[in-house]
């Protein structure tokens, strides 16, 4: 399973159109990168919200570890 965490900024915000907005770039980790079954991805529209985005994806990834054990 691939999971990611996804840090990009809101389209309202864009500097320039060589940014890709977080909607661009979960479209692009949905379709290329998460990959196998349960995987996920996390958003964080800015470094201010990237530190709770990360202990979500990280919380989540325990969590899925724990229930694989728990089928065994």
């Amino acid at each position: 399973m691939i999971n990611a965490l996804v840090i990009g900024i809101d389209a309202t915000t864009r500097l320039s159109h060589e940014e890709l907005s977080v909607d661009e770039l979960a479209t692009y980790f949905s379709n290329r990168v998460v990959a196998g079954p349960g995987a996920f991805f996390e958003i964080a529209v800015s470094l201010d919200d990237c530190e709770q985005a990360m202990i979500f994806k990280l919380l989540r990834e325990l969590e899925l570890i724990g229930l694989s054990r728990l089928s065994q």
